[in-house]
Protein backbone atom coordinates (compact mmCIF):
# COMPACT_ATOMS: atom_id res chain seq x y z
CA UNK A 1 0.00 0.00 0.00
CA UNK A 2 2.93 2.41 1.02
CA UNK A 3 4.67 2.29 -2.27
CA UNK A 4 0.79 2.43 -4.49
CA UNK A 5 0.15 5.89 -2.40
CA UNK A 6 3.89 6.71 -3.44
CA UNK A 7 3.27 5.85 -7.19
CA UNK A 8 0.01 8.05 -7.03
CA UNK A 9 1.55 10.64 -5.18
CA UNK A 10 4.50 11.09 -7.23
CA UNK A 11 1.49 11.09 -10.28
CA UNK A 12 -0.98 13.34 -9.14
CA UNK A 13 0.96 15.47 -6.66
CA UNK A 14 -0.88 18.77 -7.35
CA UNK A 15 -4.29 17.00 -6.15
CA UNK A 16 -2.67 14.66 -3.50
CA UNK A 17 -3.78 14.91 -0.13
CA UNK A 18 -4.40 11.88 3.10
CA UNK A 19 -7.28 12.25 5.59
CA UNK A 20 -5.84 9.92 8.18
CA UNK A 21 -4.54 7.20 5.83
CA UNK A 22 -6.89 7.51 3.14
CA UNK A 23 -5.56 9.01 -0.27
CA UNK A 24 -7.53 11.72 -1.37
CA UNK A 25 -7.31 13.36 -5.05
CA UNK A 26 -9.33 16.58 -5.55
CA UNK A 27 -10.10 17.98 -8.96
CA UNK A 28 -11.08 21.84 -9.24
CA UNK A 29 -12.92 22.56 -12.21
CA UNK A 30 -12.06 25.65 -14.35
CA UNK A 31 -14.87 28.20 -12.50
CA UNK A 32 -16.04 28.65 -9.42
CA UNK A 33 -17.54 25.10 -8.65
CA UNK A 34 -21.26 24.93 -8.29
CA UNK A 35 -21.11 21.31 -7.10
CA UNK A 36 -18.97 18.52 -5.83
CA UNK A 37 -19.06 15.15 -5.83
CA UNK A 38 -17.08 12.37 -3.42
CA UNK A 39 -16.41 9.08 -5.21
CA UNK A 40 -15.10 6.28 -3.04
CA UNK A 41 -12.91 2.97 -4.09
CA UNK A 42 -13.97 -0.23 -3.10
CA UNK A 43 -13.92 -0.85 0.65
CA UNK A 44 -12.47 -4.17 -0.19
CA UNK A 45 -8.72 -4.34 -0.41
CA UNK A 46 -8.37 -7.29 -2.67
CA UNK A 47 -10.82 -5.53 -5.79
CA UNK A 48 -7.86 -3.40 -7.05
CA UNK A 49 -9.45 -2.53 -10.28
CA UNK A 50 -12.13 -0.85 -8.34
CA UNK A 51 -9.40 2.06 -7.14
CA UNK A 52 -7.30 2.08 -10.59
CA UNK A 53 -11.33 2.85 -12.28
CA UNK A 54 -11.05 5.83 -9.95
CA UNK A 55 -7.53 6.72 -11.31
CA UNK A 56 -9.06 6.25 -14.78
CA UNK A 57 -11.26 8.87 -14.19
CA UNK A 58 -8.85 11.25 -12.38
CA UNK A 59 -6.44 11.22 -15.07
CA UNK A 60 -9.27 12.27 -17.74
CA UNK A 61 -10.97 14.83 -15.52
CA UNK A 62 -7.36 16.48 -14.47
CA UNK A 63 -6.45 16.94 -18.64
CA UNK A 64 -8.06 18.10 -21.43
CA UNK A 65 -11.56 17.47 -20.01
CA UNK A 66 -10.70 18.74 -16.78
CA UNK A 67 -14.66 20.30 -15.83
CA UNK A 68 -15.73 23.52 -15.46
CA UNK A 69 -18.68 23.96 -12.40
CA UNK A 70 -18.04 20.34 -10.58
CA UNK A 71 -15.73 19.65 -7.76
CA UNK A 72 -14.39 16.03 -7.53
CA UNK A 73 -12.93 14.24 -4.54
CA UNK A 74 -11.72 11.05 -4.96
CA UNK A 75 -11.12 8.63 -1.95
CA UNK A 76 -9.27 5.20 -4.58
CA UNK A 77 -9.60 2.53 -1.45
CA UNK A 78 -10.76 2.41 1.58
CA UNK A 79 -9.36 -0.82 2.90
CA UNK A 80 -5.59 0.76 3.19
CA UNK A 81 -4.16 -2.29 5.39
CA UNK A 82 -5.39 -4.84 2.23
CA UNK A 83 -4.78 -3.27 -1.04
CA UNK A 84 -3.29 -4.04 -3.28
CA UNK A 85 -3.56 -8.06 -2.80
CA UNK A 86 -5.78 -8.76 -0.01
CA UNK A 87 -8.92 -7.96 2.15
CA UNK A 88 -8.41 -6.71 5.85
CA UNK A 89 -11.77 -4.81 6.27
CA UNK A 90 -15.17 -6.75 5.63
CA UNK A 91 -18.42 -5.23 6.44
CA UNK A 92 -21.49 -7.59 7.24
CA UNK A 93 -24.79 -7.35 5.95
CA UNK A 94 -26.35 -6.15 8.73
CA UNK A 95 -28.55 -3.33 9.15
CA UNK A 96 -27.61 0.25 11.49
CA UNK A 97 -24.62 -1.80 13.20
CA UNK A 98 -22.31 -3.15 11.26
CA UNK A 99 -19.48 -5.52 11.99
CA UNK A 100 -16.10 -6.06 10.51
CA UNK A 101 -13.58 -8.04 10.36
CA UNK A 102 -10.08 -6.85 12.22
CA UNK A 103 -6.99 -9.26 11.40
CA UNK A 104 -9.11 -12.36 10.47
CA UNK A 105 -11.58 -12.06 13.57
CA UNK A 106 -15.49 -10.64 13.94
CA UNK A 107 -15.22 -7.27 15.58
CA UNK A 108 -17.81 -4.55 15.94
CA UNK A 109 -15.18 -1.85 16.23
CA UNK A 110 -14.84 0.37 13.51
CA UNK A 111 -11.64 0.63 11.59
CA UNK A 112 -9.11 3.25 11.54
CA UNK A 113 -9.69 3.72 7.48
CA UNK A 114 -13.55 3.25 7.94
CA UNK A 115 -13.79 6.16 11.15
CA UNK A 116 -11.68 8.70 8.49
CA UNK A 117 -13.63 8.02 6.13
CA UNK A 118 -17.33 8.65 7.91
CA UNK A 119 -15.01 12.19 9.20
CA UNK A 120 -14.98 12.89 5.28
CA UNK A 121 -18.76 12.50 4.44
CA UNK A 122 -19.95 13.88 7.66
CA UNK A 123 -17.47 17.14 7.70
CA UNK A 124 -17.56 18.20 3.88
CA UNK A 125 -21.06 18.81 1.85
CA UNK A 126 -21.51 16.69 -1.18
CA UNK A 127 -24.15 16.91 -3.98
CA UNK A 128 -23.84 13.05 -3.99
CA UNK A 129 -21.74 10.25 -3.03
CA UNK A 130 -20.68 7.43 -4.74
CA UNK A 131 -19.07 4.16 -4.50
CA UNK A 132 -17.48 2.16 -6.94
CA UNK A 133 -17.57 -1.37 -5.74
CA UNK A 134 -17.97 -4.80 -6.74
CA UNK A 135 -19.46 -8.25 -5.10
CA UNK A 136 -17.54 -11.28 -6.23
CA UNK A 137 -19.42 -13.93 -7.84
CA UNK A 138 -17.72 -16.84 -6.00
CA UNK A 139 -19.50 -15.41 -2.49
CA UNK A 140 -22.44 -14.51 -4.30
CA UNK A 141 -23.81 -17.00 -6.88
CA UNK A 142 -26.98 -14.55 -7.49
CA UNK A 143 -24.31 -12.22 -9.02
CA UNK A 144 -24.93 -11.95 -12.83
CA UNK A 145 -24.21 -8.40 -13.78
CA UNK A 146 -23.57 -4.81 -13.06
CA UNK A 147 -25.88 -3.28 -10.20
CA UNK A 148 -26.58 0.04 -8.15
CA UNK A 149 -28.26 0.46 -5.05
CA UNK A 150 -29.93 4.05 -4.62
CA UNK A 151 -30.95 5.80 -1.43
CA UNK A 152 -34.81 5.20 -1.18
CA UNK A 153 -37.32 6.75 1.61
CA UNK A 154 -39.90 5.37 3.17
CA UNK A 155 -42.97 7.77 3.36
CA UNK A 156 -45.99 6.97 5.61
CA UNK A 157 -49.21 7.95 4.31
CA UNK A 158 -52.20 6.97 6.79
CA UNK A 159 -51.71 3.51 7.59
CA UNK A 160 -49.89 3.00 4.40
CA UNK A 161 -45.98 3.15 4.01
CA UNK A 162 -44.59 3.97 0.28
CA UNK A 163 -41.04 3.82 -0.95
CA UNK A 164 -39.96 7.02 -2.56
CA UNK A 165 -36.82 7.85 -4.55
CA UNK A 166 -35.70 11.12 -5.89
CA UNK A 167 -36.45 11.94 -9.49
CA UNK A 168 -32.92 13.62 -9.62
CA UNK A 169 -31.70 9.85 -8.31
CA UNK A 170 -33.94 8.15 -10.51
CA UNK A 171 -32.03 10.23 -13.63
CA UNK A 172 -28.49 9.67 -12.29
CA UNK A 173 -29.01 5.39 -11.63
CA UNK A 174 -30.24 5.73 -14.83
CA UNK A 175 -27.46 7.52 -16.49
CA UNK A 176 -24.79 5.05 -14.62
CA UNK A 177 -26.69 1.80 -15.65
CA UNK A 178 -26.79 2.96 -19.50
CA UNK A 179 -23.31 3.83 -19.80
CA UNK A 180 -22.25 0.50 -17.49
CA UNK A 181 -24.10 -1.84 -19.95
CA UNK A 182 -22.04 -0.83 -22.81
CA UNK A 183 -19.38 -3.12 -20.82
CA UNK A 184 -20.67 -5.60 -19.01
CA UNK A 185 -24.32 -6.88 -18.88
CA UNK A 186 -26.70 -5.75 -16.03
CA UNK A 187 -27.67 -7.85 -12.88
CA UNK A 188 -31.20 -9.67 -13.70
CA UNK A 189 -31.49 -13.18 -11.98
CA UNK A 190 -33.95 -12.96 -9.51
CA UNK A 191 -37.06 -14.69 -7.44
CA UNK A 192 -40.15 -13.20 -7.36
CA UNK A 193 -38.02 -10.00 -7.48
CA UNK A 194 -35.93 -11.38 -4.57
CA UNK A 195 -32.22 -11.32 -5.57
CA UNK A 196 -30.68 -14.02 -2.35
CA UNK A 197 -31.00 -13.04 0.95
CA UNK A 198 -30.03 -9.28 0.77
CA UNK A 199 -31.52 -7.34 -2.29
CA UNK A 200 -34.79 -7.03 -4.05
CA UNK A 201 -34.79 -6.21 -7.72
CA UNK A 202 -36.50 -2.89 -8.66
CA UNK A 203 -35.44 -2.89 -11.81
CA UNK A 204 -32.67 -4.27 -14.55
CA UNK A 205 -29.30 -3.10 -12.85
CA UNK A 206 -31.25 -1.64 -9.73
CA UNK A 207 -31.41 -3.48 -5.96
CA UNK A 208 -32.60 -2.06 -2.90
CA UNK A 209 -30.93 -3.22 0.24
CA UNK A 210 -33.74 -5.45 2.49
CA UNK A 211 -33.95 -7.84 4.93
CA UNK A 212 -36.09 -10.73 3.53
CA UNK A 213 -38.29 -12.86 5.71
CA UNK A 214 -41.08 -15.76 4.98
CA UNK A 215 -43.76 -13.44 6.07
CA UNK A 216 -42.10 -9.70 4.26
CA UNK A 217 -39.43 -7.52 2.78
CA UNK A 218 -38.43 -4.87 4.66
CA UNK A 219 -36.09 -2.17 2.45
CA UNK A 220 -33.71 -0.50 4.49
CA UNK A 221 -29.89 1.26 4.61
CA UNK A 222 -27.33 -1.22 4.69
CA UNK A 223 -24.11 0.21 5.48
CA UNK A 224 -22.50 2.49 7.52
CA UNK A 225 -21.78 5.23 4.52
CA UNK A 226 -25.34 5.22 3.54
CA UNK A 227 -26.64 5.95 6.94
CA UNK A 228 -24.28 8.66 7.06
CA UNK A 229 -25.00 10.04 4.05
CA UNK A 230 -28.90 10.11 5.38
CA UNK A 231 -27.76 11.43 8.52
CA UNK A 232 -25.79 14.18 6.10
CA UNK A 233 -28.71 14.41 3.36
CA UNK A 234 -26.51 13.36 1.25
CA UNK A 235 -27.28 11.13 -1.87
CA UNK A 236 -25.35 8.10 -1.81
CA UNK A 237 -25.42 5.64 -4.57
CA UNK A 238 -23.58 2.13 -4.91
CA UNK A 239 -22.14 1.27 -8.00
CA UNK A 240 -21.54 -2.79 -7.84
CA UNK A 241 -19.62 -4.64 -10.29
CA UNK A 242 -19.46 -8.48 -10.73
CA UNK A 243 -15.69 -9.23 -9.84
CA UNK A 244 -14.26 -12.53 -9.96
CA UNK A 245 -10.55 -14.04 -8.61
CA UNK A 246 -10.49 -16.48 -11.85
CA UNK A 247 -11.61 -14.14 -14.41
CA UNK A 248 -10.30 -10.99 -16.22
CA UNK A 249 -12.15 -8.01 -14.58
CA UNK A 250 -10.94 -5.44 -16.81
CA UNK A 251 -14.79 -5.23 -18.24
CA UNK A 252 -16.00 -4.25 -14.71
CA UNK A 253 -13.01 -1.45 -14.67
CA UNK A 254 -14.39 0.06 -17.43
CA UNK A 255 -17.88 -0.16 -16.48
CA UNK A 256 -17.11 1.35 -13.20
CA UNK A 257 -15.28 4.13 -15.03
CA UNK A 258 -17.76 5.19 -17.72
CA UNK A 259 -20.38 4.76 -15.25
CA UNK A 260 -18.25 7.73 -13.21
CA UNK A 261 -17.82 9.62 -16.31
CA UNK A 262 -21.48 9.81 -17.29
CA UNK A 263 -22.46 10.99 -13.96
CA UNK A 264 -19.71 14.30 -13.67
CA UNK A 265 -20.63 15.11 -17.58
CA UNK A 266 -24.65 14.70 -16.25
CA UNK A 267 -23.75 17.22 -13.50
CA UNK A 268 -21.46 19.57 -15.58
CA UNK A 269 -24.62 19.56 -18.49
CA UNK A 270 -27.05 20.47 -15.58
CA UNK A 271 -25.14 23.67 -14.50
Amino acid sequence: MKSWMKSIKSEFSGMYSEIGRLPVLTINPLFSAERSILILGSEFGDRGFCAESLLDIARKFSGEYKPFYTKIALVPVIDTSGHPGKCEIISSTGFESPSYLLHGKPSKDIPTDVRDLLSFVRNEKYNIVLQATSIARENWPYCDGYFVVPSVYNVVSGEKSFLRMKEETKDIAGTILSAAKQHTPLQSMHTDGVVGDRYVLAREGMLLPASVSDDFVEVKARNILSLACLENKVECITLVAPSSKKADNTPSRRAHAAALEAVIRLYEKNN
